[in-house]
């Protein structure tokens, strides 16, 4: 059983993010034995896959979109868009190639499905259609990477998204696709750290993981601080 440190952040700037899993990946390699979880949420960004396709980003036809900064990365998928209102739950991880990356997406969807049906929200798994769906439209985008062993990027949540700044792009390439949140289906929405510790405990039970506690902090530096590398 795999020992994990799971962090919660209630929010990072995309490019500081991708600083921190660098630093991550990085202490995986160094220590193969660990891995790491972190929930946290994005001010708005546009990023686009190693397979994106330009034509599906739309910024250049609304002004608001303007502003919304752009990042191409080197996880699975097309374009999407991420910002507060959504959780994000991002795997650091050692993953052999000999293992099933579907069985890993199945998995992680599941979790999804299962925690949203903690607050009776029904949800579908759709085969050839990456995410979590509801009768509303996706609530769940994911995008994995697999680089040197290790796994990274991982899932959005769409918890109280700005669905409006979804007209800057086609979400992962699919047209006409509608976007649902938690908050189409819940009066009372639970806060970010709530859902990550609920969260959490539900991708331990599926992964068979040994997770401490998840640690609530204010700052990446806190998670720079512990990494020996």
């Amino acid at each position: 059983m795999r020992f994990f440190s799971a962090y919660f952040l209630p929010s990072i700037e995309y490019g500081s993010w991708l600083e921190l899993l660098r630093r991550l990946k990085q202490a995986v390699v160094n220590l193969s034995e660990k891995g790491f979880i972190i929930f946290t949420t994005h001010p708005s960004v546009i990023t686009l896959g190693k397979h994106a396709k330009e034509r599906n980003l739309l910024v250049s036809q609304f002004q608001h979109c303007k502003s919304i900064p752009i990042f191409r990365i080197d996880r699975g998928g097309d374009v999407t868009y991420h910002d507060n209102g959504q959780l994000m739950f991002y795997p650091v991880a050692e993953f052999k190639r000999a293992k099933s990356v579907s069985g890993l997406v199945e998995k992680m969807e599941l979790s999804v499905k299962n925690l949203l049906a903690d607050y009776d929200i029904t949800s579908q798994i759709i085969p050839g259609k990456p995410g979590v769906w509801t009768d509303r439209g996706k609530i769940a985008a994911i995008g994995l990477s697999l680089r040197g062993g290790v796994i990274s990027h991982g899932m959005a949540l769409y918890v109280n998204t700005d669905r409006r700044n979804f007209q800057c792009i086609i979400p992962c390439g699919i047209k006409n696709s509608s976007v649902a949140s938690m908050a189409d289906f819940v009066g009372n929405l639970p806060e970010m750290a709530e859902l990550s510790q609920k969260w959490l405990g539900i991708i331990a039970e599926l992964f068979s993981l040994d997770i401490n506690n998840i640690e609530f902090i204010q700052s990446e530096k806190e998670i720079y601080d512990g990494l020996q590398i």
